[in-house]
């Protein structure tokens, strides 16, 4: 009798600790849907809104709308993720995740107006976003795995995918932009972005539906 309840408290805890993994790796999932959705969606509009008005403008209108997205997501981040850690982690981590995910923004948008050619800055931001994820993995999400929060690493998976894809979109700049073709080039990084959030949001989905296979 006692050995049969000692296992079916074993077997509990195993379930609410697996339980606990699946709701992590899967509002991890569903925040790179939403933030996928909220950051095209805002550069889209801050393309539009600022027409005509000059490259200068253009960037920097995109800067501010990805700095929206980033406060949008850090905050999904800390309300379905962090904050099973504990209020003072979880606003710890928030910030950390705040600061680690801007660092390359704030970097390429101070000095890549100077230093970098005039056809790399419309699409820079494709390039910053892909060392944020990577940068967000090291400092935020293996830290998460290691304590066993979550499963998947799609911060890893994004920035890989976004840098070795920067080369293509660098070349299509290359190719397009001096010839004022700069909509098709941000189009295109546009896509590609979605892309990647989608597969790492999928890669997510699977990562926590296999905790009860």
């Amino acid at each position: 009798m006692v050995l049969a309840v000692t296992e079916d408290m074993a077997r509990l805890a195993d379930f609410a600790r697996r339980l606990h993994i699946y709701i992590s790796t899967l509002g991890t999932g569903f925040t790179f849907f939403t933030f996928g959705m909220v950051v095209i969606a805002l550069i889209l509009i801050a393309d539009c809104v600022t027409y005509g008005m000059g490259v200068t403008v253009k960037n920097v209108a995109i800067a501010v709308a990805i700095v929206t997205s980033i406060i949008i997501s850090v905050f999904a981040v800390y309300t379905v993720i962090l904050k099973a850690r504990g209020t003072r982690e979880a606003s710890a981590k928030g910030w950390w995740f705040m600061v680690t995910f801007g660092a390359p923004f704030t970097l390429m948008y101070s000095i890549g107006p100077r230093l970098l050619p005039r056809y790399v800055m419309p699409t820079i931001w494709f390039l910053c976003l892909g060392m944020a994820f990577l940068l967000s993995h090291f400092i935020c999400e293996r830290p998460l795995i290691r304590k066993g929060v979550m499963v998947a690493k799609p911060f890893l998976i994004s920035g890989i995918f976004m840098l070795a894809s920067y080369p293509l979109i660098l070349y299509i700049s290359y190719i397009h932009i001096p010839e004022g073709r700069v909509g098709l080039v941000e189009s295109f990084a546009s896509g590609m972005t979605l892309l990647v959030y989608y597969i790492a949001g999928a890669y997510s989905l699977y990562k926590a539906n296999e905790l009860f296979k």
